[in-house]
């Protein structure tokens, strides 16, 4: 069985890759056989040359890689082996002198004619193998093509799709969930393992090597005694409920900032904000951040900080919409493997 014929149109770059990379291989065989000495990938740029000196004119890199659609980066590929071999060479623009144009070189005009049978018989077994398809497969791809040029290219199709499957899903989740109707409430003890449940996933997403229980984990301890390491030390945690479900939470406690202890200042760390994946987005995470900030008001805190990562840019987007601000770390680095981002807040 061909595997990657299985996969139908979502392996249509593998397959024609593949087909490429058969009959450039072909190719290159038939030249060695031949007593020829040409990169089959290069044939193309050669042709354009060739043509451009029939007509006693030079062309250079940017037009060449437009004239065959391809990027210049795949030009200077091109023009590197052809260069070498002999092929071509460059010179300057006598009216641009930052300018390099190509010009096919004296063995190409030699050499050439000893590839004309050869690419003869080349393109009538091609075309005999084509007119007995069922289909013409030149232009199917040149359909293809066109149908492609005129949309953009596939990521962008692509891309419009996801973000419009996003903003569905999100447009629906909505009117499931209505503001108003999400609560803000205190620590229970019944909610524990909601706690640890909303924060494992998205430690699991991004750092699954933090997930797992290490004896001396930071994450640990703060998971699975949030009483001890929070609570008693004069923090809160909140839950955010809706409709009798704990859907998002958020820890803050008092922190000292820096290490010297003349200059260490006393703040409040905001800590382990989760949210359910399915209902990521919706205005949950900025409630809680909000309600907390308003309690850190209210005892009259002036510093509040946290410790975040630079893959996590839901979060820092959500943080910088409610004040706070990327700073350097006043310790140097984070306590916690990934957290590559200190963000403050003055109140």
């Amino acid at each position: 069985m061909d595997w990657i014929r299985t996969l139908e149109s979502l392996s249509l770059g593998s397959r024609l890759k593949r087909l490429s990379d058969q009959l450039m291989q072909d190719v290159a065989d038939i030249y060695k056989q031949q007593g020829l000495d040409l990169n089959p990938t290069c044939f193309p740029l050669l042709q354009l040359l060739v043509k451009q000196s029939d007509n006693n004119c030079m062309i250079g890199v940017s037009e060449a890689a437009k004239q065959l659609g391809v990027t210049q980066p795949a030009i200077s590929r091109m023009v590197g082996k052809l260069e070498k071999d002999g092929w071509l060479q460059r010179q300057k623009d006598p009216q641009d002198d930052r300018r390099q144009l190509l010009v096919a070189t004296e063995k190409t005009c030699q050499q050439l004619p000893q590839f004309e049978p050869v690419w003869a018989a080349i393109r009538q077994q091609l075309d005999q193998l084509m007119q007995q398809q069922q289909l013409p497969l030149l232009e199917s791809i040149n359909e293809f093509e066109d149908q492609l040029a005129s949309v953009g290219s596939l990521k962008s199709l692509v891309l419009q799709q996801l973000q419009s499957e996003l903003s569905q899903s999100v447009s629906i989740a909505s009117e499931k969930l209505p503001a108003s109707e999400i609560e803000v409430i205190n620590w229970d003890p019944q909610f524990r393992d909601d706690f640890c449940r909303l924060n494992r996933q998205w430690l699991k997403k991004y750092f699954p090597k933090r997930n797992n229980c290490y004896e001396n984990s930071l994450d640990q301890k703060q998971l699975e005694h949030p009483e001890s390491y929070y609570l008693a030390k004069g923090g809160y945690i909140w839950f955010a409920r809706y409709q009798q479900k704990i859907i998002g939470c958020l820890a803050m406690y008092p922190h000292s900032l820096g290490k010297n202890e003349a200059e260490k200042v006393r703040g409040m760390e905001l800590s382990k904000m989760a949210v359910d994946e399915s209902l990521q987005g919706l205005g949950v995470g900025r409630k809680l951040v909000i309600n907390a900030l308003d309690k850190a008001r209210e005892l009259a805190v002036s510093d509040v900080f946290l410790e975040t990562a630079s893959q996590l840019k839901a979060a820092i987007i959500l943080y910088q919409n409610t004040g706070f601000t990327i700073a350097n770390h006043p310790d140097g680095e984070s306590r916690f493997n990934g957290a590559d981002v200190y963000m403050a807040l003055k109140l």
